[in-house]
């Protein structure tokens, strides 16, 4: 099955659900969650289906911004995040973010999880990160490397998935064939140094982790707003 860009995230919001008991998936939460700790206002910048966003609601007094620019992956994170009784602490918003529909300073945290690799202008993205994040805020960066490739990962998920009947199975087909078409299109690959150095470039950013993520296959920087 192959998809045309028109169609790939409608056909991914319905399959996203399977990856987030996956071990290289919750490994990826935990640290994002881990580097976002003891902020109260957060933005998950390109939420989905707001798998990460239930993840980081869960520290008391906290208030998650979950953004996304597509209606079918809000319209299912809208409906996660009430099963989820979630409601009243994420606040779902449409928007760009090339353009982020908040004011600047507005934010205590940012997050980013493989969401860079298919942002069209990079630097319009991380000047708007710049913008909304105020001084002493952090921001957690995830998303793919030059070496990204899908087949490890696919392999770790069947081997994992539960239960193995025959609809999960017939999900994770379509799951597979989607990722494959989204690694025909991915751009703004970085190393993990190599992004960092990046962001302390622009004078807004204090790196303050490095490293990969994703059986290797992103990179994973945890910067301070200075």
């Amino acid at each position: 099955m192959a998809f045309q860009n028109g169609d790939l995230w409608g056909a991914y919001s319905d399959v996203y659900a399977l990856m987030e008991n996956i071990s290289f998936v919750k490994e990826q939460y935990a640290r994002h969650r881990d580097g976002l700790k003891g902020l109260r206002v957060i933005l998950d910048a390109g939420c989905g289906i707001a798998s990460l966003t239930v993840e980081l609601s869960g520290e008391p007094g906290r208030t998650l911004l979950a953004m996304d620019n597509n209606p079918v992956m809000l319209r299912v994170a809208r409906h996660r995040l009430s099963k989820a009784r979630e409601t009243n602490r994420v606040i779902l918003t449409q928007g760009d973010v090339e353009s982020l529909p908040y004011a600047s300073r507005s934010v205590e945290g940012y997050v980013s999880n493989n969401v860079l690799y298919f942002v069209n202008n990079e630097q319009a993205a991380l000047a708007e990160m710049s913008r909304v994040v105020r001084p002493g805020g952090r921001a957690c960066i995830a998303s793919a490397r030059p070496c990204m490739n899908v087949e490890p990962l696919l392999g770790v998920m069947e081997a994992e998935l539960e239960p193995r009947d025959s609809g999960t199975m017939a999900h994770f087909e379509k799951f597979a064939s989607v990722n494959c078409s989204l690694q025909r299109g991915l751009r703004n690959l970085h190393e993990p140094d190599e992004f960092a150095e990046q962001l302390e470039r622009t004078g807004y950013w204090k790196v303050v982790e490095i490293g990969a993520t994703y059986l290797d296959q992103d990179f994973f920087v945890v910067a301070m707003r200075v």
